[in-house]
């Protein structure tokens, strides 16, 4: 993302991705979407406090704090938020958001740390 390579990221994504966003109805289909999606959220320029990466077998958990992010799809999100990454195949299948890291973590089935 920081370099934009657009190509390389959309290459990470299998062609049947999902990114379940914080209410019921997916946010994105497809690595196209994924891959506007991701863009669109880098040109605002938040200002990133932190980011915590942990993995798993097949998932990877991405929480990030950033202060000026209050809302998402009208959730008040208090300037954190978790992704849920499900990687088959070396590909990115799934991406899901949480507000809570406990809950982040537990659908992604690592332990607390």
């Amino acid at each position: 993302m920081r370099r934009r390579d657009l190509q390389a990221l959309a290459t990470a994504l299998d062609p049947d991705i999902v990114w379940q966003g914080l209410r019921q109805d997916p946010v994105c289909r497809g690595p196209e979407e994924v891959v506007d999606a991701f863009v669109a959220q880098r040109d605002k320029n938040y200002d990133i406090d932190s980011v915590e990466l942990i993995g798993g077998n097949d998932h990877v958990v991405l929480g990030v704090c950033v202060p000026g992010l209050r809302e998402i799809a009208g959730i008040d999100v208090g300037g954190e938020i978790y992704n849920v990454f499900t990687i088959a195949d070396s590909k990115v299948t799934r991406i899901a958001d949480y507000l809570k890291r406990d809950e982040a973590l537990n659908a992604a089935g690592i332990a607390r740390a």
